[in-house]
């Protein structure tokens, strides 16, 4: 969209809300905001600061007169409070007396594609903008306006085959004079990147257009070293595996590397589909900010995911690229790099930690990589799949690698792969531990990401599946700990608890807890000292993917556990779908008292469409016993908690 803007006319800058100096907000003159909304109706980690300066009570009316605005909101409807953040910031920004251009713009992931719902607003949009402010009619059901946004700069790709062989400091000595020199054997691609990336050899530094000095790289090492104590310098050599991003996002800051101390195959079978139950070594260890490293039973455990060697083999050869070469991406309008990416890095850990070469492409990165095709008719199948949406449209998984197998006439450069793709973000999983039973070990229960197709090259694998398959008992990944919304009630108090597949990892911690507590002889079943705790487990087959089966059974009352009532539903053991819901409904009056006479609390874990699915059940439940509650009030207050994805 800045890009857009730009070609426009207008002076555009992104900012990450976390980012943003509030005092500034009187001084804007037009906003575009693009928000999302986590867990139940809130703001996200990055948009916190933002959102409670937004609805404090210190507001005054007309304090945003100044602003005309425009929100697009982005969410799953899934998910009880859908768009909710999109709807507060329209609303908060007018009622403060900001001018709203048009109405909100609303993305749903579960509604087909965002991006594609993105690209309808702001058809509606940029027509309103450019006549207002730069007064330029654009007609939004035209080609028009498209055609503008893409008039981009034009820079030239050789086909020669010695030429794109030849070594980088060739290439950018001879990137000036051939631009925009039309030539034989010549394709044009229509690109305009906002970086450029430049080699650095030895102890010189070469850029495309002007060398910057050797005592400027070691300025920049030393201003590096001053703020991170990860890096060093040694004259001007530089440790590529440590510099560290510019734009640094908070979960940064708590990063540390933790050894695998277990990773086995929580299955019975795995023939069709894998669950890996993974514990990390966490004694003694310290986050990157110094304090020592520890967690609370069913927190989030990130996980910093690395590529596939052979994937980034294939893209340097691709590429062109020698991995050793240490590289400086800068931005071409000299701000600060504003991406979670390290100004000065070797191509391997560019490749390897920094870019997301495995997930489904944006219409715009096939977008650019049909220009810069050489095939016509390769060009012409990668427009064709442009004007698609990738995860409903298409046969096959694709992601950036695939792509440049299946069509090789894609001449694409390093730079312009920086640029179209997304930065490798951390995945997450609920932790399968407890911290009162195993405070030096950290458990989590991962599904293996993976979809078949036509060739194995086109295998879709997800990348931190990929990185956990190929993992073993003392390697070491980067991990670091987020807050979750589960937090165990006194143990006076009922639990009822909810899982489909891998969402029973937060409940293998709660009762993993809840064993400890009754074994280490705190707390008694007999003596009323303990509430009911139930669960319910859905899975497909009870010999192939029912997970933890042994020690599910091993916790109930029976054998000396915490867990009163074990129910699991098999979806697929007989012709009969059985859902967890339907075992809620069969139990219907045990969990009316349990919920109402005894305030039980409720944890749900799984995918959305489940939790959507346990949360109407819960609510007819109630409703059958003629008690008016609604369910809504129970998220709000805690007494209903969901961990959806």
């Amino acid at each position: 969209m800045s890009k857009e803007a730009k070609k426009f006319g207008f002076k555009a800058t992104v900012v990450d809300l976390e980012d943003y100096d509030l005092s500034e907000i009187t001084n804007e003159k037009l906003v575009i905001f693009l928000v999302a909304t986590y867990g139940e109706g809130e703001p996200t980690d990055n948009a916190q600061e933002f959102y409670q300066w937004l609805i404090s009570d210190e507001r005054m009316e007309g304090e945003l007169q100044q602003i005309e605005f425009a929100v697009f909101g982005l969410g799953n409807s899934q998910y009880e409070f859908f768009n909710e953040m999109g709807k507060q910031f329209d609303y908060e920004l007018h009622k403060l007396g900001g001018h709203r251009l048009l109405d909100r713009g609303v993305g749903d992931d579960d509604k087909g594609s965002i991006e594609d719902q993105f690209n309808d607003w702001k058809q509606v949009l940029w027509p309103i903008l450019t006549m207002k402010y730069l007064g330029i009619s654009v007609d939004e059901s035209s080609a028009d306006l498209q055609t503008f946004v893409n008039s981009l700069q034009i820079f030239s790709v050789s086909t020669d085959q010695e030429e794109m062989m030849m070594t980088k400091k060739k290439e950018e000595e001879k990137h000036d004079n051939d631009e925009g020199k039309e030539k034989n054997n010549t394709q044009w691609a229509t690109f305009d990147r906002d970086y450029d990336t430049h080699w650095l050899y030895g102890q010189m530094a070469l850029r495309i257009h002007n060398p910057f000095s050797e005592a400027e790289l070691r300025s920049v090492v030393s201003e590096t070293k001053a703020k991170f104590k990860n890096c060093y310098a040694e004259d001007v050599r530089i440790n590529p595996n440590l510099l560290l991003p510019y734009r640094r996002h908070h979960w940064m800051e708590q990063v540390t590397k933790a050894l695998i101390t277990d990773i086995h195959e929580a299955r019975p079978r795995a023939d069709d589909g894998s669950t890996l139950h993974v514990e990390f070594d966490i004694t003694q260890l310290k986050s990157s900010n110094g304090l020592h490293f520890n967690y609370k039973t069913a927190d989030n455990l990130g996980i910093v995911p690395k590529n596939d060697l052979k994937a980034v083999q294939f893209l340097c050869q691709r590429l062109r690229a020698n991995p050793d070469d240490v590289i400086r991406i800068r931005n071409k309008n000299q701000e600060p790099l504003n991406i979670a990416i390290p100004s000065i890095v070797s191509i391997r850990n560019l490749l390897l930690w920094y870019l997301d070469i495995n997930g489904i492409p944006k219409r715009q990165t096939l977008q650019v990589m049909a220009q810069f095709a050489l095939d016509e008719r390769e060009k012409a199948q990668l427009q064709d799949m442009a004007s698609k949406t990738l995860a409903t449209d298409q046969p096959t998984i694709w992601n950036f690698v695939s792509l440049l197998r299946a069509f090789p006439s894609v001449a694409i450069d390093l730079a312009t792969t920086v640029e179209i793709l997304r930065p490798l973000q951390p995945r997450y999983y609920t932790i399968a531990s407890s911290n009162k039973a195993q405070p030096n070990r950290i458990a989590i229960t991962a599904k293996m990401e993976m979809q078949l197709a036509d060739s194995e090259d086109l295998t879709f694998i997800g990348v931190t599946s990929n990185y956990l398959r190929q993992s073993k008992v003392n390697d070491a990944m980067q991990i670091f700990v987020q807050p979750s919304s589960f937090r165990l009630p006194l143990p006076k108090i009922p639990v009822i608890m909810v899982g489909v597949g891998a969402g029973i990892a937060p409940f293998r911690g709660f009762l993993q807890e809840g064993n400890h507590l009754i074994s280490s002889g705190q707390y008694t079943i007999q003596e009323g000292t303990f509430a009911d705790w139930w669960l319910f487990f859905g899975c497909r087959y009870p010999d192939r993917d029912y997970v933890y089966k042994e020690f599910l059974e091993s916790s109930l009352h029976a054998n000396g556990g915490c867990l009163k009532q074990l129910k699991v539903a098999f979806s697929r053991e007989k012709s009969h779908k059985v859902y967890v819901q339907d075992l809620i409904k069969e139990n219907s009056d045990a969990l009316y008292d349990l919920l109402i006479n005894k305030n039980a609390q409720v944890f749900v874990c799984g995918q959305p469409a489940m939790g959507k699915a346990v949360r109407a059940v819960f609510q007819e439940v109630i409703d059958s016993h003629q008690k008016h509650v609604d369910i809504n009030t129970w998220l709000k207050s805690g007494k209903y908690v969901q961990e959806l994805w």
